[in-house]
């Protein structure tokens, strides 16, 4: 759902329901029927950004820097939305591990959450520009990342395989980076991607394995949205 420049998403109704917080997108799971959806769009930056994991697992990112205060988990996810949350598990490029409490999100990491039913993130974005910018090491073998589309118009469009793994499709020291992408298909498309091969789209809020056959550095940058 793309404003025009200077509007966000003001609301959203699914089948005649109103959906939590002002999501820049929804997906339709199981479709049997007919559906409907209206949008309603307001000015200015909203004050966060929503989106929902479906239910059993999810790849969930954020494309932005989160705001003090609204890194940790049960930060992110209202009580309400918290309590649908069955397990949290992340990749450490060697090994899985469970986020231990005081985990906070950032920008260009992905986590497998399960989730009973639905479960609606708030995400507040950072105001100041971080120090460093946004940026982690890939090690080589396969990495979980998030990916970060640029805020266009109060939403954060898809962004192709290729622009977002620019920075690590060579390694460090002029060597061969990252060589397949895989989507997995749980809450989100599958497909798998080879370097220099046809072009898929990442999606914002969610996750992606990444192979790199020799380490790199993953760039980030500051993602304003005001």
């Amino acid at each position: 759902m793309l404003p025009d420049t200077g509007y966000t998403v003001g609301t959203v109704i699914v089948d005649e329901e109103t959906q939590p917080g002002s999501p820049t997108s929804f997906t339709f799971y199981n479709v049997d029927g007919d559906h409907t959806i209206s949008v309603t769009f307001v000015e200015g930056p909203p004050e966060y950004f929503t989106t929902t994991l479906g239910d059993g697992w999810n790849l969930f990112s954020t494309p932005i820097e989160l705001a003090p205060g609204h890194r940790e988990f049960d930060e992110i996810f209202p009580p309400g939305e918290f309590q649908n949350i069955e397990a949290i598990l992340g990749w450490d490029g060697s090994e899985w591990f469970i986020p231990v409490s005081g985990y906070q999100l950032k920008s260009r990491y992905s986590l497998y959450v399960k989730v009973d039913g639905t479960a609606t993130a708030h995400l507040y974005p950072l105001n100041d520009i971080p120090h460093p910018l946004p940026a982690r090491s890939l090690p080589a073998g396969w990495n979980l990342v998030g990916p970060q589309p640029f805020y266009q118009n109060g939403t954060f469009p898809t962004i192709p395989v290729e622009e977002d793994l620019v920075s690590v499709y060579e390694g460090t020291g002029d060597v061969t980076g990252y060589t397949m992408v895989v989507s997995p298909g749980i809450n989100q498309p599958f497909w798998i991607y080879y370097r220099d091969g046809s072009s898929e789209d990442l999606l914002p809020y969610k996750g992606y394995w990444v192979y790199m056959q020799n380490p790199g550095q993953l760039a980030g940058f500051f993602n304003p949205v005001s």
